[in-house]
């Protein structure tokens, strides 16, 4: 849990970076409720992973959560037009996302879950890593800050989860609906 990584450092901060800039043009992409929780998401990821890094904590779990990352690619390209008025591709592409949303950040969470329950008695003390500001008086506000947010993206991811498989299914039934029961509809 305590250790270096320059991979990690290197993707955190790129991370924080996509993140702060998804916070800068949030009217760009805010449409629903469930945004909210996205922009949350940033927030907390732009401030504290940046914060464990330089601390050498939990740099595991930061692993752990950029590898989520793996499905992103297929998300944006769904809010291309050229994806969007080809249904056959609109749906390949829509099936890799939620594939990869659901082996990579899904399936992985009873995994990560256990590794946080874990982890918990090894992150009370600060390792011979830890700059001595986040190790001193300070610790205990940065043992709890931790302790009740590192759970965080497992719970939205969760959340999220559940609205993609959902929303994939709603799709996947209107794209294999018989074209006369839309034209029906439509009449």
């Amino acid at each position: 849990v305590h250790v270096r990584s320059r991979a990690v450092e290197c993707l955190v901060t790129l991370a924080a970076g996509e993140f702060t800039m998804q916070i800068i043009y949030t009217r760009a992409w805010f449409e629903k409720p469930a945004d909210f929780v996205t922009l949350l998401h940033h927030v907390f990821s732009a401030l504290l992973w940046p914060l464990n890094v330089v601390s050498g904590r939990g740099v595991f779990f930061m692993a752990v959560y950029l590898t989520y990352e793996w499905s992103t690619p297929f998300l944006m390209l769904l809010f291309f037009d050229s994806v969007k008025r080809r249904t056959a591709l609109h749906m390949a592409v829509g099936t890799l996302f939620v594939l990869s949303f659901v082996i990579v950040r899904l399936l992985t969470v009873p995994a990560t879950a256990n590794a946080i329950a874990g982890s918990h008695e090894l992150a009370r003390h600060p390792s011979a890593l830890t700059p001595s500001w986040h190790s001193g008086r300070l610790f205990p506000i940065f043992f709890n800050i931790e302790r009740i947010t590192v759970a965080l993206p497992l719970l939205v991811n969760i959340y999220w989860g559940r609205l993609v498989v959902k929303g994939y299914l709603k799709a996947a039934a209107k794209a294999l609906r018989p074209r006369s029961v839309e034209a029906a509809k439509i009449a």
